[in-house]
């Protein structure tokens, strides 16, 4: 299986294909490396009341 590849919430946050704001990825991930998918999940999580915010 082909390792994904993994970024931190400081290269999502400044990423243009990923598509959320800044401030919502700096809030909503927490100081580790994330895949495209995980951070996803993590952020649709927040935005439909699954999770807090840190």
């Amino acid at each position: 299986m082909k390792k994904k590849a993994t970024f931190s919430r400081e290269q999502l946050s400044k990423s243009k294909t990923f598509g959320y704001g800044k401030d919502l990825v700096l809030a909503v991930l927490e100081d580790r490396d994330y895949t495209k998918d995980e951070a996803e999940k993590e952020i649709q999580a927040y935005l439909t009341g699954e999770r807090e915010g840190i």
